[in-house]
């Protein structure tokens, strides 16, 4: 997300071109006749798992740090702080809503209202050009004795319209936003409470009035080089499995670029048949996308 610092938003640009693979491609696949009837009935739930989506790549002056979030104990016991960073080539303004649901403006922008009349009081600053950190701190603290963790911090599904915390970055025809909640996480005995933390729930963009979800593709920048690094820790050509064709597949929902087509697809139809999993993470296999390169 780096590049020349302008005050006019580029056009987005097209990512090279993507397309959800066809299991019944006839790759170096055996004949039907000498499938077994559990590998086709396997393949057939594989193609199932598979999904089309439409993914744009576009230039945002202005990003956040997903990993830089983080929560610390404050000045006093029931006070919390949220910590953070982003980077914008050009000024820009923040605004910070708290317990708050999302609506799109007649615009195109994002707008947040409060939730109820309980909510916490929004607050907006100005930032020049530039990588900041952002600390809700002193007076910005999250006070749990007046604002509880329970109701409203944490993201619940029987709310989900609710969002506990939206970081708002604007400029002229741009907007990145982010979407925070607050839990607890505890150990697998479920009596050993572990440190407050932050969890980005999501991340979007507007460029000229088009929104956009913004999700990382762990391998999308390294693909088609050619700088020969392909062990099973990085996230260049070639596939992981086979070590000769380059990586163009990527397994949801871990979202790791790591496999060939013809790969993806046998490994998908052996999810199903031993339960394979992402060579990286070892993650459930969920569905595919393919992405293609444009000369």
């Amino acid at each position: 997300m780096g590049g020349h610092s302008s005050r006019t938003a580029p056009p987005p640009l097209i990512l090279p071109h993507q397309e959800v693979i066809n299991l019944h491609a006839p790759s170096r696949v055996a004949p039907m006749a000498d499938r077994s009837a559990g590998y086709l009935a396997a393949a057939n739930a594989a193609a199932r798992l598979a999904q089309k989506s439409d993914t744009e790549q576009v230039k945002v002056q202005l990003a956040w740090h997903p990993h830089a979030f983080k929560l610390q104990k404050g000045t006093s016991r029931n006070l919390w702080e949220v910590h953070g960073s982003f980077t914008t080539e050009t000024s820009c303004t923040l605004t910070v809503h708290f317990h708050c649901r999302e609506r799109t403006s007649s615009s195109g922008t994002l707008t947040y209202e409060p939730a109820d009349s309980c909510a916490p009081s929004p607050w907006s600053a100005s930032y020049a050009a530039g990588k900041h950190d952002l600390r809700l701190a002193g007076e910005k603290a999250i006070d749990f004795q007046r604002w509880p963790l329970e109701v409203f911090w944490k993201h619940k599904q029987k709310r989900k319209d609710v969002i506990p915390i939206v970081l708002s970055l604007e400029m002229p025809g741009v907007q990145s936003v982010v979407h925070i909640s607050l839990d607890v996480l505890k150990t697998p005995d479920k009596e050993t409470q572990l440190p407050l933390q932050c969890k980005v729930l999501r991340q979007k963009v507007v460029i000229d009035q088009k929104e956009y979800l913004v999700e990382e593709i762990f391998g999308l920048a390294d693909l088609g080089k050619e700088d020969g690094s392909h062990d099973e820790s990085s996230h260049g050509e070639p596939c992981v499995v086979c070590l000769s064709d380059p990586r163009t597949t990527a397994i949801l929902p871990c979202r790791h670029l790591c496999l060939c087509e013809e790969c993806a697809r046998e490994l998908t139809i052996g999810s199903q048949l031993r339960g394979d999993t992402c060579p990286i993470c070892r993650g459930k296999i969920q569905s595919l996308q393919v992405f293609g390169l444009k000369s």
